[in-house]
């Protein structure tokens, strides 16, 4: 048995007292009202971004915090493909992972002497248990809202990021239409190589094309196909969301998208030809 000083009226009185005797100070929580760390440690662990054990520990601005920090996480790692950042998706995941297990590594080290003289004091904040449970369902509705809207709006974005690259690609095949017009007019046949057309071409390294049939540009795999009057240029579309392959002819100047995929970007194309 120990004497402690009460905070209130400064005397002492004996440890294992519920109350200072003068002036009525409790030293100690009732038990109702204790907090665990085991329990704050496991809330911390599982449900961290929720902010459940801040709210277990009554520290209710902390747990708003650590709710709007997993919302913009969230944001982030949705828009992480969108924006093309493929390289910010470690680093999220690793702060969604990391840090609620640092939190709950000190939850479960510090002393319960310590613990009780932060969180189990008359002066301690209570818990607010059922703000854990309307912060779990609250954040859940927020990210499955989230999802939602992706779920929705980057299909459409990525079918428009692939009808820019094509617009770019379309350009080229003109290009080399007119070039491969050219050349038939001198020869009476089409070219089968790409050194052979006048357009000078280079690769990524600005060294000249070679005596090929087929590059790589654009994202995509580009090939002459024949010489004769049905001859034309075809690019197959190299790896990406969408498999798909655009072919045109020299003499009609057709364009074709061609593709197996039910819901394809032709489909978004308006030069199809069926």
């Amino acid at each position: 048995m120990a004497l402690i000083k009460c905070k209130e009226c400064g005397k002492e009185f004996s440890d294992t007292a519920d109350a200072c005797p003068n002036c009525g100070y409790r030293s100690i929580v009732p038990e109702n009202r204790r907090k665990s760390k085991v329990v704050a440690g496991l809330l911390c662990l599982f449900f961290c971004w929720f902010g459940a054990h801040e709210f277990y520990l009554g520290n209710v601005k902390k747990a708003v915090l650590w709710i709007v920090a997993a919302v913009l996480l969230n944001i982030a790692l949705f828009l992480t493909p969108a924006l093309s950042a493929a390289f910010l998706i470690l680093p999220i995941m690793g702060v969604l992972t990391l840090l609620p297990l640092i939190c709950a590594i000190k939850l479960f080290v510090i002393s319960q002497d310590k613990f009780d003289a932060k969180y189990n004091t008359p002066d301690s904040p209570v818990s607010r248990i059922g703000c854990v449970l309307g912060a779990i369902f609250g954040i859940l509705g927020i990210v499955f809202f989230i999802g939602m809207l992706a779920a929705i709006s980057l299909p459409q974005y990525f079918k428009a990021i692939e009808k820019a690259r094509t617009s770019e690609l379309l350009t080229f095949m003109s290009d080399i239409a007119a070039s491969q017009q050219r050349y038939y007019s001198n020869t009476g046949h089409y070219a089968a190589l790409f050194d052979q057309l006048d357009l000078g071409l280079a690769d990524e390294n600005d060294n000249s094309v070679g005596p090929v049939s087929t590059i790589e540009d654009y994202g995509f795999i580009i090939s002459l196909q024949g010489v004769g009057k049905d001859a034309y240029i075809e690019a197959s579309r190299n790896g990406g969301k969408f498999q798909y392959a655009i072919r045109k002819y020299y003499s009609s100047g057709e364009v074709q998208c061609l593709s197996d995929q039910k819901y394809s970007v032709c489909e978004s194309l308006k030069f199809i030809n069926k």
